[in-house]
């Protein structure tokens, strides 16, 4: 099998040439991207080349670097497994406590390939169209700006509300552990077909997130917008926004595909991740 890794530039080496000395000790070939390690063989600086050759991509680090790993893998669709070294995360349940044995369920094929939506948008400004994707969220963000903003919103073309807010998040079901649960948006299990729309801070009580199917098409425009707003992919990538600028967004047309390992599942990380199940009041 052809592993290929990608990692957080700050890791620690010494726990990644022991990773790397397991796989290839478990029989497979390893290729690593960038220059985490000294040694230049098994290394490359064509992330296309990786991927093109890979049967398993390896992501090693937080949640932004397994998002980083995703926008490299795009359309591909290559399996990616997420070994864990952040704080907060949601989207690896591998470890450096017990890498050994999930990796050994893996290559016993005891796993199962979830199919995680992914979100495309086109950004039309000054005669030019954009075109981005995102595996967790567009966010429209006020900027530099003291005052709200104005997001007008349509779905499939009927208007739908304009919101008075500090910016608005679209999200996919990975994403509703994300930004959006930071803005008190739903945890959305992440294998439905769904996207979320959820105002940050809108200066009205009426306003709440949505949850619409995946199969309508979301527009996006601003009005009287002061300062410098800006359409943030994933919190990796920004592209600025003025008052003519229109945002469409819906479902891809591929998905990421995670690798979900024996015994893990999405409740499971959320009693761990968010201390679910227990007593709170006791401590």
């Amino acid at each position: 099998m052809n592993i290929g890794i990608f990692c957080h530039p700050g890791i620690d080496v010494v726990f990644l040439k022991e990773f790397v000395s397991f796989l290839k000790k478990s029989g497979h070939e390893v290729t690593i991207f960038g220059n985490v390690l000294s040694e230049p063989e098994g290394r490359s600086q064509e992330p296309g080349e990786i991927i093109a050759h890979a049967d398993l991509i390896v992501s090693v680090g937080g949640d932004g670097t397994f998002l980083r790993t995703a926008r490299y893998v795009g359309d591909k669709e290559k399996p990616i497994l997420g070994v864990h070294l952040g704080g907060l995360g949601f989207l690896a349940d591998v470890s450096p406590e017990n890498y050994k044995e999930k990796f050994t369920q893996y290559f016993a094929g005891d796993y199962k390939i979830e199919k995680r939506s992914v979100l495309a948008s086109k950004v039309r400004k000054n005669g030019k169209v954009e075109k981005f994707f995102a595996f967790n969220d567009f966010v429209v963000d006020k900027g530099s700006s003291l005052k709200m903003i104005k997001i007008k919103i349509f779905i499939d073309g009927e208007f739908l509300n304009t919101y008075r807010a500090d910016g608005l998040i679209v999200s996919t079901p990975t994403g509703s552990t994300a930004y959006n649960l930071s803005a008190g948006g739903p945890i959305i299990f992440p294998c439905l077909d769904v996207i979320t729309i959820n105002p940050i801070c809108p200066h009205t009580l009426s306003a709440r997130p949505l949850v619409i199917s995946d199969i309508q098409e979301i527009k996006v425009k601003l009005e009287d917008s002061k300062g410098t707003p800006f359409l943030s992919i994933d919190g990796q990538i920004k592209t600025e926004l003025d008052n003519r600028t229109e945002i469409i967004i819906q479902k891809a047309e591929f998905h990421l595909k995670l690798v979900r390992l024996k015994e893990d599942s999405f409740f499971k990380t959320l009693r761990a991740k968010l201390n679910w199940g227990k007593d709170v009041r006791s401590n």
